[in-house]
């Protein structure tokens, strides 16, 4: 029989999103500051979890572990019918302000090594202000596929051909005003295709907190409809025959201005996080 004993130290417990494992041997443990670890004990094939401290003299103290809104209690193991080994990691989780909690007992299959990524998940999820009572159960259940959907952070070369995929649509349009002059204006239809809200509502924030980057003419509004943005442009008020809303020529210079104006912030406005919750919730609701 295998009997091994394998310590975690738990870093950077007071950084949000920033929650580390690392794996270290005791002979490397340096000073006598008693360290907050994962003590992983392990018997042939079955694993079993414990969160405490550990003292220099390599006394191990059991203790739960608060890392901003998960608090980790002792994880154990547990089998089920078909006697097969399942890991659950035993949480309280608590909403933003702390005056609501609700305990979870998540089902743990990813590599430890990742336990510091899953949490951290969990923490951004209730600081971005997301339902408590309505956290994905994709994230109550850590497998290989939750691990991807977490590390599946947009890469900047994907973000960037999301933004050359943007369709653009001109269109004049006009509104009637009895007894004066129509009002007339245009209108850019920019479509995100199968991007999802989330991309969409930073390409909105974006435009409407450098509204008037484009010196050439006045906005007067930007509306985001998913999946469209509506930028309405040059009103002015003529004596003319009223006439519905009409396409016109695409203005290819204005275009290519909007697209390298995106590029340029969206590294800086984009949140991969936020990206991945909003994957996860999208999916969520598609399999309800």
């Amino acid at each position: 029989m295998i009997h091994l004993i394998d310590y975690f130290n738990i870093e950077n417990m007071d950084k949000l999103g920033e929650c580390d494992f690392n794996k270290f041997k005791i002979s490397d443990k340096g000073t006598l500051k008693p360290k907050i670890v994962l003590r992983v004990e392990r018997d042939n094939q079955i694993y079993s979890y414990q969160i405490g401290m550990l003292e220099s003299s390599e006394v191990f103290y059991k203790s739960p572990v608060l890392i901003f809104y998960v608090l980790l209690n002792n994880s154990f193991v547990q089998r089920d019918q078909e006697k097969r080994t399942i890991p659950f990691v035993d949480l309280c989780i608590y909403n933003k302000d702390y005056t609501k909690k609700k305990n979870l007992k998540v089902k743990y299959f990813g590599d430890l090594n990742y336990i510091g990524v899953y949490l951290n998940l969990l923490n951004r999820y209730i600081d971005a202000g997301y339902d408590f009572e309505k956290i994905p159960t994709v994230l109550l259940l850590y497998d290989s596929n939750t691990q991807n959907d977490i590390l599946k952070k947009e890469k900047p070369i994907r973000l960037l051909s999301a933004i050359n995929g943007l369709k653009f649509t001109f269109y004049l349009d006009c509104r009637r005003v009895i007894g004066k002059d129509n009002q007339y204006w245009k209108e850019i239809e920019i479509e995100l295709g199968s991007e999802n809200f989330y991309f969409g509502r930073v390409l909105d924030e974006i435009l409407n907190e450098h509204r008037n980057f484009c010196y050439e003419f006045n906005i007067e509004s930007i509306t985001y409809d998913f999946p469209k943005i509506i930028i309405r442009y040059d009103f002015e008020y003529a004596w003319t025959a009223y006439t519905d809303k009409v396409l016109i020529e695409n203005d290819k210079k204005l275009e290519q201005k909007y697209r390298d104006f995106f590029k340029l912030f969206i590294l800086t406005y984009f949140d991969a996080e936020i990206d991945i919750f909003e994957r996860i919730l999208k999916r969520e609701i598609v399999n309800e």
